[in-house]
């Protein structure tokens, strides 16, 4: 019989698939919303989801089993996750993908589950993730799972594409407040068409705009030299080695020094060298590393697979964990 894999990587921006039936070719790729089941909420999260699946499904049928790893932010309660998956079962079931001899398993785990998996393979070490969010994850050579920040943006994601973004546009309220003006504040009123302080109130508190929008402005900024643009990524970088040196006082020496940048911020150099240069004053031995795969979503496929392998006995207790601590 023919399985399809489907691995999914949801955070607060959008959600990644990556679908393939048995060893076949090249996977499937698609996107989708943005699907934080604490932000979303489990019905909006599930409708996400699920309609993502449906069209992995359609896209490549001819199929009898179909198995869902789904890496979910905010997904951090195990009766969450449980839930959150049995709704995503459900509907499938009334879009008609698990219908007549198809049959179907869906797995919610924490969305640094699959991020640890794409980043380090197997192996030990600490991956920094920088989205719309921000958290650390490390994996012990015991193997036990651990969690520094990822508390939401209200919260904490200190260095994140919101703080970053948040930075950026409270210069711009200094600038309106008749302060000096600066290439960060110029951009964000010419990208965003801000024209007043009436316009950027109502855009933040009335619209909820995505401040995270406003973070590549501020990286840009800081590759050409803006002074401002430097100060908030150093620091973001301070706030960062702040959570690094709690989370090396959790896992001590049970942990080998490989880091891992991940997420869409990682990607911007000028951020990465900040990171790496704060961070190696305190830890010379520290070393960053390639991640295994650049994208999350490919570490959610390659646990699908592996949860495939295993007997039916281990399955379900593999499914909703492990848990970050």
């Amino acid at each position: 019989m023919t399985t399809l894999f489907i691995g999914l990587d949801a955070g607060g921006t959008k959600t990644e698939l990556l679908a393939a039936r048995g060893d076949e070719g090249r996977p499937l790729r698609l996107q989708g919303g943005a699907a934080n089941l604490q932000r979303e909420g489990a019905a909006a999260t599930a409708a996400v989801l699920a309609g993502l699946i449906a069209r992995a499904a359609e896209r490549l049928a001819p199929f009898h089993v179909l198995r869902v790893c789904a890496g979910v932010a905010g997904a951090d309660d195990p009766a969450d996750r449980l839930g959150l998956a049995e709704a995503v079962h459900q509907a499938l079931r009334q879009r008609g993908v698990l219908a007549g001899e198809r049959t179907g398993t869906v797995c919610v785990v924490q969305d640094g589950v699959v991020a640890l998996e794409a980043a380090l393979g197997g192996d030990s070490g600490v991956v920094l993730v920088l989205g719309t969010g921000s958290v650390w994850l490390a994996r012990t050579h015991a193997g036990a799972f651990v969690r520094v920040g990822g508390w939401g943006y209200l919260l904490g994601d200190e260095g994140s594409g919101h703080a970053l973004g948040l930075a950026g546009l409270r210069l711009l309220a200094a600038v309106l407040d008749g302060g000096p003006d600066g290439m960060v504040p110029a951009r964000i009123r010419e990208t965003f068409a801000i024209t007043g302080k009436a316009d950027l109130v109502r855009r933040v508190y009335r619209e909820g705009w995505p401040v995270q929008e406003v973070a590549p402005l501020v990286l840009d900024a800081a590759a050409q030299g803006d002074e401002a643009a430097n100060r908030i990524l150093d620091e973001a970088a301070a706030a960062l080695l702040k959570q690094f040196t709690i989370l090396m006082a959790r896992v001590g020496a049970d942990v080998t020094p490989h880091l891992v940048l991940m997420g869409g911020l990682a990607r911007a150099p000028v951020y990465r060298a900040k990171i790496e240069e704060t961070l190696r004053k305190p830890y010379p031995q520290w070393q960053l590393r390639k991640p295994v795969d650049a994208r999350p979503v490919t570490g959610a496929l390659r646990l699908v697979r592996r949860l495939a392998s295993l007997p039916p006995s281990f399955q379900e207790r593999s499914c909703h964990g492990p848990s970050f601590h």
